[in-house]
């Protein structure tokens, strides 16, 4: 893995399940579009919260970019307040998701995140993780804290992330500013 992009759902409907609405499918046409710019139209791989409005993130980025993988939805990226009574026919419990753990032990959730992440290190060039605002705010600190040497904070709004670059270790916010030149 070279990149880390981590990104927040995009723009979504204000009555359940929360479904993108079109400005948020547009947002994440535009991000798959900056992503193949970002990482040179490497692999990728995409994890996302079982939430509709992340979920229809990941299924739109693969029109975009080479991915080597279906969409991979995982609870634990699950970070908001409407979380699931039940996932996959199984009661879900405040250790199962990052919203919780978040609340009572940090560190513990944090590092959960990047055994995520390193899990999948070997699968792409780019792992996308795709959740809300909380975790990917939170993780975006403490992952470039660890591994870059510096804690990189970015405010998330819909449809905003960062690119990691783990070679150069630099960050990218998402989407890149429109060139008004073109």
């Amino acid at each position: 893995m070279k990149h880390l992009i981590l990104l927040r759902h995009g723009d979504c409907s204000n009555s359940k399940p929360y479904p993108l609405t079109p400005k948020g499918v547009t947002q994440y046409e535009t991000l798959g579009d900056d992503i193949k710019t970002v990482t040179n139209d490497g692999s990728s791989h995409i994890i996302t919260s079982p939430a509709i409005r992340a979920y229809q993130g990941g299924l739109i980025l693969p029109q975009k970019l080479k991915t080597v993988s279906p969409v991979e939805k995982l609870l634990f990226l699950w970070d908001a307040t409407d979380k699931p009574e039940e996932y996959e026919g199984k009661k879900v419990g405040t250790d199962d998701l990052y919203y919780y753990m978040s609340f009572y032990t940090p560190k513990e959730a944090k590092e959960k995140l990047e055994r995520i992440v390193d899990e999948r290190a070997n699968l792409a060039d780019v792992l996308i993780m795709i959740s809300h605002k909380d975790l990917i705010y939170q993780f975006c600190h403490y992952y470039t804290d660890k591994h870059f040497g510096r804690a990189e904070s970015f405010s998330f709004e819909y449809g905003e992330g960062v690119h990691l670059d783990l070679e150069t270790k630099k960050c990218i916010k998402l989407p890149l500013p429109v060139n008004p030149d073109k």
